[in-house]
């Protein structure tokens, strides 16, 4: 999600709605920049900090973070 908004997408596979249990690790920070996968600091600036987080649960309840980078574990 790159956007400064959170997002509650609509999962599919095979035009079939998911509706199980998923796991999101994901990074969230707002200077993380959405322009060229680097961050919105300057150079020189210090180092950025960001931690991993995980999120579990039904699908139907999925809210992605603003500004993040993740990945999503879906087990059919």
């Amino acid at each position: 999600n790159r956007t400064d908004s959170d997002l509650s997408p609509q999962l599919l596979i095979d035009g079939k709605r998911i509706k199980k249990h998923i796991i999101l690790r994901y990074i969230t920070n707002e200077t993380l920049s959405a322009t060229n996968g680097g961050n919105a600091a300057m150079e020189g600036s210090g180092k950025m900090e960001v931690q991993i987080q995980e999120w579990s649960g039904r699908a139907t309840e999925l809210i992605i973070p603003q500004n993040t980078f993740a990945v999503l574990e879906v087990r059919i």
